[in-house]
Order: structure tokens, then C-alpha cells, then sequence
């Protein structure tokens, strides 16, 4: 792939870096190899976020602003990073059989208008070799990307199939391009409101953004979550099922009922005593007994453990089941 990188074209009428930092990357993915820490589809997506999305998330951003005039960011290389950018948007939309079709085709597309002169003529060599690759017009793309395409240009993509992630089919005033999810729907986009529905309404990648209310099924809405009733009668932790409002709360250091009290059926730390004769003895009462006994239910104040060969009999304190055998 990198051979078809010919720099009669690419200097030195702009950075050899515009186009370094769309290969270096993109070998990771497009050979499935991935990096020493992440898979491929991580590394396309943490780069895209920050070269294409970096750019486009720039107020004011432009290819005149950001690539002419290199205005949109103190770092170096920050108008090199937005070129590489748009290519790796593209290689994503269009997967990599198109990414090598982009490579093969800027030779030919060099051949045809021959080598580029100034800025402009380079945008053009870029985006008419990214519309060779995926045989559309992608016109469309550089108006949503604010990228600077000649007129002529312009007109020679308009002789190419319409390109369809750029249609609006729902009419919701937004395509597949700009970020509709579900481009038959007009109620999905990315200006839609999410609702409880248990689908991804503004196209954001999470379904019901945080509004699922019972996330362990336990028939309980989380607390803080829609339509979920005020405190104590929702789901404090909506991550165990064997907690919430009404149930019975047992000797375990957890807020069973969600009332926002623990363990307060049960005598823990209160003294008692137990034994008799010599083998009486006092202390208060031990807290997570579930650690032993499991959820603890029925209890009686303290237990008795029995002899310890001739020595004074050793006695357990806590609370635990009345009738439970002790370890």
C-alpha cells in the first residue's frame, strides 16, 4: 500500500505528513494487526476521534481555515491531522477494499490532470481519487466536511451515481452521512430526543442513554432514572437484583430496602450474653455474619459454641440463624 505513495506528488507542493498520518495508522487496520493494545476497530476509532472529529468539532472549522490558513489549532501538525482525518472518515464508511482502491486510484487520477500545483489542486487529487474509489459523487462529502473541491471537479463527480449515505431518505433533514442511524425512520437522527424505548433515538451510539430504569430486572426503578419514584421507593442499587424497596432486609452490611438504613432490623453491636455457670459470657453482637451464614432471617441475639477441651468453653458472639450449625 505504501508504494503507491509517490512523492513527485506529494512534494513539494504540500507536507509529506498530510498523508503519513492517514498510513501509519490505517496499516493497523487494514492489515487486522491492531496495536499492542487495542484491536483494529479501537485504533481506527480513537484515531478518527482524534484527527476527523478534532477537526470537525473546531468551531469555525473549514478547510480554508484549518488546511489554508492552518488556523484552527496551536499543536503542529494540526492541519495534517485533519487531512488524514477525512481519509480515515472515508476508509471507515467505505471499509478497506475502497481505502486500497483511494491508493490505486491517485496515480491515475494524477496521470489524467497531472501533477498538482498549489492547494487546491491537491484537494482535488485527494477527493476525485476518494470518489474514484467508491465510484459515487462525493460532492455531498465535501460540503459536510466544509473540504474545498474545485468547480471542476464538482462538475466531473456529477457525472458519478449519486452517492447514498448522503441521501435523506426519511426526510428528518439528516443522512446516513450526518449521523442518521436509521434512515427510515424521521423519528431516529441525530436531533431526536431520546425516549425509553429501548432504542438508539438520536443515533449516539447508546440506546436509551441512561434512562433504562430497571438494569437488573429486579421490578424496581433505579433511583435518579425516568419515571422512577422518589426515594425510598425506588432501586438503590440497580446493579443486584436483591435489593430494593420491600424486601427483607437481612444481617448482611447492605441496605437491603433501600431505606437508607442498614441492617436496622437486627441488634448489631448490641451487647448480650450468653453461656451459663462458667461458661458465661458477654460481648455484642458481630456484623457481616453472611460471611458464615449467608442472609441471615430468623436470628436470636447471640449463640453459645460449646466446650474447648477443659479450658473455658469458647463462646462465638454474633448474630446468626436460631437454629444455624456454626463452622
Amino acid at each position: 500500500m505504501l508504494a503507491q505513495l509517490d512523492s513527485t506528488w506529494v512534494q513539494p507542493t504540500f507536507d509529506y505528513h498530510a498523508w503519513t498520518s492517514f498510513f501509519e495508522q490505517y496499516l493497523q487496520i487494514y492489515t487486522r494487526m491492531g496495536s499492542t493494545t487495542a484491536a483494529p476497530d479501537d485504533v481506527q476509532t480513537s484515531w478518527i476521534h482524534s484527527t476527523f472529529d478534532a477537526y470537525m468539532e473546531t468551531p469555525g472549522s473549514s478547510f480554508a481555515r484549518c488546511i489554508a490558513d492552518t488556523a484552527c489549532g496551536p499543536e503542529p501538525g494540526t492541519a495534517d491531522r485533519a487531512w488524514g482525518g477525512v481519509t480515515h472518515r472515508f476508509a471507515q464508511l467505505h471499509g478497506p477494499g475502497a481505502a486500497r482502491r483511494f491508493l490505486l486510484a491517485l496515480p491515475q487520477v494524477r496521470a489524467v490532470n497531472g501533477p498538482p500545483q498549489s492547494l487546491q489542486d491537491k484537494a482535488d487529487l485527494h477527493f476525485e481519487a476518494l470518489s474514484q474509489a467508491s465510484g459515487t459523487d462525493l460532492g455531498c462529502y465535501a460540503d459536510a466536511w466544509r473540504w474545498s473541491i474545485s468547480p471542476a471537479l464538482r462538475a466531473r463527480m456529477a457525472a458519478l451515481p449519486a452517492e447514498p449515505r448522503c441521501v435523506d431518505l426519511d426526510g428528518d433533514g439528516a443522512s446516513p452521512l450526518l449521523g442518521d442511524c436509521d434512515d427510515d425512520d424521521p423519528a431516529v437522527g441525530p436531533a431526536a430526543k431520546e425516549i425509553l424505548n429501548g432504542r438508539d433515538d438520536d443515533c449516539n451510539g447508546v440506546v436509551d442513554n441512561g434512562l433504562i430504569v430497571d438494569v437488573d430486572g429486579d421490578g424496581s426503578r433505579a433511583c435518579g432514572t425516568c419515571g422512577a419514584s422518589a426515594a425510598p421507593n425506588c432501586d438503590c442499587n440497580d446493579t443486584n437484583n436483591a435489593v430494593r424497596p420491600g424486601r427483607a432486609e437481612t444481617c448482611n452490611n447492605v441496605d437491603d430496602d433501600c431505606d437508607a438504613a442498614t441492617d436496622e432490623d437486627f441488634d448489631v453491636g448490641a451487647e448480650c450474653t450468653i453461656g451459663q455457670g462458667r461458661c458465661l459470657s458477654t460481648g455484642r453482637a458481630r456484623e457481616a455474619i453472611h460471611k458464615h451464614f449467608g442472609s441471615v432471617v430468623a436470628v436470636s441475639c447471640c449463640v453459645y459454641r460449646g466446650s474447648a477441651g477443659g479450658r473455658r468453653d469458647e463462646v462465638w458472639v454474633g448474630l446468626v440463624p436460631a437454629n444455624a450449625q456454626l463452622p
